[in-house]
């Protein structure tokens, strides 16, 4: 993280998601038929954690474990 900006590299994917404690799911998706290997987020810090969500074309999932932003 550089500041409240999250940047996430993996593997090709469709969809990166990043999931917090609070109500908020963001989400970047690759267009149609192509994949994406990078995605960055502007959070809002308010939340006490987040867990980042990767999924491939075949439906798969890769989560990651809680990063917790106030400590």
């Amino acid at each position: 993280m550089d500041g409240n900006i999250l940047t996430i590299e993996c593997s090709e994917v469709d969809k990166i998601f990043v999931i917090t404690d609070g109500r908020n799911c963001y989400m970047k998706t690759a267009l149609n038929g192509e994949s994406i290997t990078k995605a960055e987020f502007e959070l809002s810090m308010k939340d006490e954690y987040i867990r980042i969500d990767c999924c491939d074309k075949n439906g798969k999932h890769a989560l990651s474990n809680a990063y917790f932003l106030g400590a």
